[in-house]
C-alpha cells in the first residue's frame, strides 16, 4: 500500500473511531440522564404529595377545617343516601386529599398511578401481580422509596410506603375506639386495628421510557450524522496534506536528481 493511503487510512480511521467512542459514551450518558430525571420527578411528585397530606392532617388537629360543621353535612348526605365521596369531610381526610393532589400531577406528567394495598377496601386498590411484586420488595428493603428500570418491559417504576399518621386511625384504628360503638368508621367500614408508623400499601407511579428511547435515538441518529461529516471532512483535509506533502518530497527529489 501506497505511503499516500496508509497516512490517509490512519487520520480518517482515527477521526471515525473517536466519534463513534464518543457517540456511544454520549449515548448511554444521555439514556442515564433520561430515566434519573424522571426518577427524580416522580420522587418531587410523591414527596409533593405527602406534604399535601401532612398539611391537611395539620389544619385538622389545629381545628381550622372545622370538624364538626363537616362531620354535620356528611351526616346530612349519608343519610339521605348520597355520595359521600364528594362530601367535604371526605376530599378533607388527609389520605385522600394527598392522593387527589398526585392524581393530578401524574395526570400532568405522564405518569401512571396506582394506590395498591393488600386487605384495600376499594376493589380499585387490590393489587395487581405487579403491584404485589413492588410492595413486597418495600417490605423486604425497609426504606422510604423503590426505583425500577424493567427493560424487559420498558418501564420505569417508582414507589413509596403509605405510613399511617394519627389522623387515619379515625377510621382504621383500634375498633374498640369506634365513634359509633360498633367497631365501624364514619364511612360504616370495619375498623382494622392498625398503628401509627405501620406501612400500609403504597403510592406507585408508572412511566414508559418510550419517549426517553425516542430521545436517545434521535439524538444517536444526529450525532452519527455528525461523526459522518468529520469524517468527510477529515479525509478531504487529509488528501489536501498528503498531495501538498508528496509534492514537497517531489520537488525535493526533483532538485537532488539535478545535482
Amino acid at each position: 500500500m501506497k505511503i499516500r493511503y496508509k497516512i490517509l487510512l490512519a487520520s480518517t480511521w482515527g477521526a471515525v473511531a473517536t466519534g463513534i467512542v464518543c457517540v456511544a459514551v454520549s449515548r448511554s450518558t444521555l439514556r442515564t440522564q433520561g430515566i434519573e430525571q424522571t426518577r427524580n420527578a416522580m420522587r418531587t411528585a410523591l414527596i409533593g404529595a405527602e406534604s399535601v397530606r401532612d398539611s391537611f392532617s395539620a389544619m385538622g388537629e389545629t381545628g381550622v377545617l372545622q370538624k364538626e360543621h363537616l362531620l354535620s353535612d356528611f351526616r346530612a348526605i349519608k343519610t339521605a343516601g348520597g355520595d359521600v365521596t364528594g362530601t367535604a369531610l371526605y376530599q378533607t381526610i388527609p389520605i385522600i386529599a394527598g392522593w387527589r393532589a398526585l392524581d393530578t400531577v401524574s395526570r400532568q406528567q405522564g405518569f401512571s398511578l396506582r394506590v395498591a394495598k393488600e386487605n384495600a377496601r376499594n376493589p380499585k386498590n387490590v393489587p395487581t401481580a405487579e403491584d404485589t411484586r413492588i410492595l413486597a420488595a418495600l417490605e423486604r428493603q425497609k426504606g422510604d422509596e423503590y426505583f425500577e428500570v424493567n427493560e424487559a418491559l420498558g418501564e420505569m417504576f417508582y414507589a413509596r410506603p403509605i405510613i399511617l399518621t394519627k389522623d387515619c386511625l379515625s377510621c382504621h384504628g383500634d375498633p374498640a375506639k369506634s365513634a359509633s360503638g360498633d367497631g365501624k368508621d364514619i364511612f360504616g367500614q370495619k375498623m382494622e386495628g392498625w398503628k401509627v408508623g405501620e406501612a400500609h400499601g403504597a403510592f406507585i407511579l408508572k412511566q414508559s421510557t418510550r419517549e426517553i428511547d425516542r430521545f436517545v435515538k434521535e439524538s444517536t441518529q444526529t450525532m452519527l450524522l455528525v461523526v459522518a461529516l468529520v469524517g468527510v471532512i477529515s479525509l478531504g483535509v487529509s488528501l489536501w496534506i498528503v498531495a501538498h506533502v508528496l509534492r514537497g518530497f517531489a520537488a525535493i527529489e526533483a532538485t537532488l536528481s539535478e545535482r
